[in-house]
């Protein structure tokens, strides 16, 4: 994930410098779990300065859940029910409870390689593309329906408030 930030002088003399501890399109540190910080500073031609800080946290994301395979492509057959699953938690490994996600799928390819991992559920499927959460479980989960697909590779992604990206192949056969 990539710093996003630009100025603007709303007293018009414009901006003779700007920077940022993080410069603007430069990866940002996602690398650890918790609060994290960089600021801008931007001086205008009449010599006014402003600094901003900016604040954003960063997520436990552990993976999608069985059944998916821990590693390699997940193979489904189609029509099924195929519950999408994983956890988040903070930098004091609290389960996150309070996220927004959704999930979005793209056909990949039309190839279909591998063997089914199983037999899944064939309840009904989540409506529209927000991942509930299970306060027993300490999960967010979307039952995804493949009954409206078609065989072949497909990405899934899960979006984590607006910020974070997930994404990993399934292939429906």
């Amino acid at each position: 994930m990539n710093a996003g930030w630009r100025v603007t002088d709303s007293g018009g003399t414009g901006v003779e410098s700007k920077s940022g501890t993080v410069s603007n399109s430069s990866p940002i540190d996602t690398g650890t779990v918790g609060t994290k910080t960089f600021t801008v500073t931007a001086t205008d031609y009449a010599k006014n300065t402003d600094t901003k800080t900016v604040t954003y946290y960063v997520l436990g994301f552990g993976g999608i859940l069985p059944p998916f395979k821990p590693e390699g492509i997940s193979v489904f057959k189609l029509g099924r029910t195929i519950p999408v699953k994983f956890q988040l938690w903070d930098s004091t490994s609290d389960f996150v409870s309070s996220a927004e996600a959704e999930i979005l799928w793209d056909k990949s390819s039309g190839v279909t390689l591998g063997t089914e991992e199983g037999e899944f559920s064939t309840v009904t499927a989540t409506t529209g593309n927000q991942f509930r959460y299970d306060d027993i479980d300490n999960q967010y989960i979307f039952n995804f329906s493949t009954k409206t697909l078609s065989i072949g590779t497909w990405k899934i992604t899960i979006i984590v408030n607006d910020s974070g990206c997930y994404s990993e192949e399934i292939v429906l056969k």
